[in-house]
C-alpha cells in the first residue's frame, strides 16, 4: 500500500479523545450536512462496512474509504500508561497540507512493523506522537487534518502526530 497527499484543504476531524476505562483513542472525520454531495462517497464514511478498508499499525488502526481512498478515522486500543511521557513535544516543520489518500497496489503491500512502535505523549500540550520507524531521517511531514500530521518516507506512513488529545 502506498500513500500520497492529494491537493486540497486538510479535512476537519473530531477532537481526539482517549478513554482510560476503555484503553481507547478515537478521532473521526467530521462532515457537515451542507458539505455532503449526493454523488460523493463521504456519506458512507461512518458506516464502517463495505466502503471502508483498514490499515492496522500495531495498536493503531487507520480507516480509509475504499471508494475515494481518503482517511476517515484513526482508532487505537492502547494503554496510556505505556506511552512515554514527554515534558515537551512539538510538531516538526511541515512540507505541506492536503488529504491523505491510500493507493492500493497489490504488488507493494508493506505494513510497518509493530515491534518498532513508539508512542509518546505530552500531557501539557495534548500532543501524541506515534512512530513505526526506527529511523525518521528523510521524513516529509504533512498536515492531513485539523489535528493530524502524518510523516511519510517513500510513500509509506512512518509516524503520526495527533494534536489536542484529551484523556477522560
Amino acid at each position: 500500500m502506498k500513500y500520497k497527499i492529494k491537493d486540497g484543504q486538510a479535512p476537519n476531524f473530531s477532537k481526539a479523545v482517549y478513554q482510560d476505562s476503555e484503553y481507547a483513542l478515537s478521532i473521526e472525520r467530521v462532515i457537515l450536512v451542507d458539505q455532503v454531495n449526493p454523488h460523493s462517497v463521504l456519506p458512507s464514511i461512518r458506516i464502517g462496512g463495505v466502503h471502508d478498508f483498514f490499515l492496522h499499525l500495531g495498536t493503531f488502526t487507520m480507516t480509509f474509504s475504499s471508494l475515494s481512498g481518503e482517511l476517515t478515522s484513526i482508532d487505537a486500543y492502547s494503554n496510556r500508561r505505556r506511552w512515554r511521557a514527554r515534558a515537551k513535544l512539538q510538531l516538526p516543520e511541515l512540507a505541506g497540507t492536503g488529504i491523505l489518500v491510500a493507493i492500493a497496489d497489490s504488488s507493494d503491500f508493506e505494513v510497518p512493523r509493530s515491534e518498532n512502535l513508539e508512542t509518546s505523549f505530552c500531557k501539557e500540550s495534548g500532543l501524541l506522537f506515534v512512530s513505526w520507524a526506527k529511523d525518521l531521517s528523510g521524513t516529509s511531514y504533512f498536515r492531513i487534518g485539523s489535528s493530524i500530521v502524518v510523516g511519510l518516507i517513500c510513500e509509506q506512513i512512518v509516524c503520526l502526530y495527533i494534536e489536542g488529545v484529551s484523556c477522560v
